[in-house]
C-alpha cells in the first residue's frame, strides 16, 4: 500500500479543542497539553478554524481555512424586528439547542465503580448564576432521577474557612439558587459540594495549574483555571440544611435592611419571585411533555464523575 506524504492537523472552528505546537530542531510536535520538552521552544497554540499540511518530503507547510457552516437550529438572518410570537419561537429553537448538547455529555453516565445510591455519575459546576442553573436543570431532564446530581461550588478565602465561608456573596447566590432546585425538582436529591479554598492552597498548586494552562498566561486565564482545577477534584464539604437556612436568614436580613457586606445592591436570588406569573421556567415546561419513564438500568460510580461547566 502507498505511504503517506503528508500529515494534517487543525483545531475546530471554536478552539473548543486544546491543540498547541512546538518546533525545535528541525521536529514538529504536536500536544494536546503543554508537557515538559527540556531544551526545547515553548508551546504555542494553532489558530482555531485552519487545517495545516506538512508534506513529510520537503518539510513544506501550508494552510486552508475551514469553510463555515450554518446551523440549522439557528436562523441565519437575525430579523429587524421581534414579536412575542417570534421571540417565543427562538427561545423554544435555543433551548431545543442546549438540551440536545446537555443530553449528549450526561445521557451515558461512566461505568459504575461502585453500587452505592449516594454516589452521583454527573456533577455541574455550580455558580448559581443563569448558566450553571440551566445546565443542571437540563441536566434533571437525561440522568435518571434515582441518581443523585452534584452541584460544585468554589469560593476562594483569605483565612481558613469557619462557620462565616458562606457568607460570601457568590457562594449565598449559589446556596438559593440550588434551594430552588431542590423546590422545583423535588423527585431528584441534589447535592451542594461546597469547596472552600484559602489563598495558600492557590500558592501550593500554582505552578502546577500554569503548567496545565499553558501558553495560556494572563490573570483571568490563571484565575479561570484555578477554579476549574479546585471544582473538577470534586473535594468539598456536603452542604447541610443548617446552612442553607443560614444563608436564607442572611439574605432576609439584607432585604430588611439590616447591613449587607455585598457590593451590589442587585438582589442575590436569580429566579423569578414565586408570585410573578412568568416565574415558571421553560425548561420546567418541556419537561412537562416529557413522558419518557426515568431509567433505574444504571449504577452510580463513587469517582469518575462526568462534569458540565458553564
Amino acid at each position: 500500500r502507498s505511504i503517506p506524504t503528508s500529515i494534517y492537523f487543525g483545531r475546530d472552528c471554536l478552539g473548543r479543542r486544546s491543540l498547541l505546537v512546538s518546533r525545535f530542531d528541525g521536529v514538529l510536535a504536536l500536544s494536546s497539553v503543554s508537557v515538559d520538552l527540556s531544551g526545547t521552544s515553548a508551546w504555542t497554540e494553532i489558530r482555531p478554524g485552519t487545517v495545516f499540511r506538512i508534506d513529510m518530503k520537503s518539510g513544506e507547510e501550508t494552510e486552508k481555512p475551514i469553510p463555515k457552516m450554518t446551523n440549522g437550529c439557528i436562523p441565519a438572518m437575525i430579523p429587524r424586528q421581534f414579536s412575542d410570537d417570534r421571540i417565543d419561537e427562538a427561545a423554544r429553537g435555543l433551548l431545543l439547542c442546549l438540551d440536545k448538547a446537555v443530553e449528549r455529555r450526561v445521557a451515558h453516565p461512566p461505568s459504575p465503580k461502585s453500587q452505592s445510591t449516594n454516589d452521583a455519575s454527573v456533577a455541574v459546576l455550580f455558580s448559581g448564576g443563569i448558566d450553571s442553573v440551566v445546565l443542571a436543570a437540563l441536566s434533571h431532564r437525561h440522568v435518571p432521577v434515582d441518581q443523585p446530581i452534584d452541584l460544585i461550588n468554589v469560593s476562594f478565602f483569605n483565612d481558613p474557612p469557619d462557620a462565616s465561608s458562606s457568607k460570601s456573596p457568590d457562594r449565598l447566590a449559589a446556596i438559593l439558587s440550588y434551594e430552588e432546585m431542590t423546590t422545583r425538582f423535588p423527585q431528584r436529591k441534589w447535592r451542594f459540594i461546597a469547596v472552600d479554598v484559602v489563598y495558600s492552597q492557590v500558592l501550593e498548586n500554582e505552578r502546577h495549574i500554569l503548567d496545565l494552562i499553558a501558553p495560556l498566561d494572563s490573570t483571568m486565564d490563571f484565575n479561570i483555571g484555578v477554579a476549574f482545577w479546585f471544582a473538577s477534584r470534586g473535594e468539598g464539604r456536603l452542604l447541610g440544611s443548617s446552612e442553607v437556612d443560614a444563608a436564607r436568614r442572611e439574605i432576609e436580613g439584607k432585604s430588611r435592611g439590616g447591613g449587607s457586606t455585598n457590593s451590589s445592591d442587585q438582589p442575590l436570588l436569580r429566579f423569578a419571585n414565586s408570585n410573578d406569573s412568568r416565574g415558571e421556567c421553560a425548561v420546567e415546561k418541556v419537561e412537562k411533555g416529557d413522558k419518557r419513564a426515568p431509567s433505574s438500568s444504571h449504577s452510580i460510580p463513587d469517582d469518575n464523575t462526568g462534569i458540565l461547566s458553564s
